[in-house]
């Protein structure tokens, strides 16, 4: 088995503000579907990422990017189902991928003092650890939660997460949506058509350079 190229597909699992795709495309990557996002931004979405309805069909790609709710209510029976669909959806896209990364805004998850293993137990869990290799790491800003999952029978045995992130000098947090944006490394013709819909976008904003740098690391755990 090879490890996954330098030009792959993706699939991208409730984005919300889609930084992992940015993530993934400027890593190599093509999106292939988008699950699971909200009608008012799909278009916005779309004009970014437009997926090709013949590959949509095809049921195939090398990762599955995902992204899970800052909310979580771990001593809930059965676990939230905010956390869990996604992961089951993701599950289910990723029969036929290599590996799948989760991210969750850790800024607003940590302040409900939510564990990070609980994150990646939710997602062992719905996966089997037989079959996949569940590890998880959180950002040197700590704007980042990411929850990595490789197919064993597609890992090499390298760390799927890295030990560290980008490092950035500490500055104010701008007030507004688009300077959030801007500063997270959104490109600015996205930023101009997204940041007005709705400021609570915020809450799911990816720092670009964290999720590039888990995307690089899930790539060099394939084999």
């Amino acid at each position: 088995m090879s490890a996954l190229p330098s030009t792959f597909d993706f699939v991208d699992i409730n984005p919300g503000v889609p930084g992992m795709a940015f993530a993934a495309k400027a890593e190599g990557g093509g999106c292939r579907e988008v699950i699971g996002i909200k009608p008012e931004t799909r278009e916005h979405y779309e004009a970014f990422f437009a997926p090709s309805r013949d590959v949509q069909q095809a049921n195939r790609c090398d990762l599955v990017v995902v992204g899970l709710p800052f909310s979580m209510f771990a001593y809930c029976d059965g676990g939230d189902p905010a956390v869990s669909e996604p992961v089951a959806i993701a599950a289910k896209a990723a029969k036929k991928s290599s590996a799948i990364l989760f991210r969750v805004p850790w800024g607003q998850a940590r302040r409900l003092r939510v564990d990070a293993d609980e994150y990646r137990s939710a997602v062992e869990g719905w996966l089997g650890a037989k079959a996949w290799d569940v590890t998880s790491a959180v950002s040197d800003d700590g704007n980042d939660l990411f929850v990595a999952a490789v197919a064993r029978k597609k890992w090499n045995g390298r760390e799927a997460l890295p030990m560290s992130f980008p490092t950035r000098a500490r500055s104010s947090v701008p007030s507004d949506a688009a300077a959030f944006m801007l500063a997270r490394g959104y490109p600015q013709d996205f930023v101009s058509r997204y940041a007005g819909l709705s400021q609570k976008l915020v809450d799911g904003i990816v720092d670009i350079a964290n999720a590039r740098t888990a995307v690089s690391s899930v790539k060099a755990a394939i084999r």
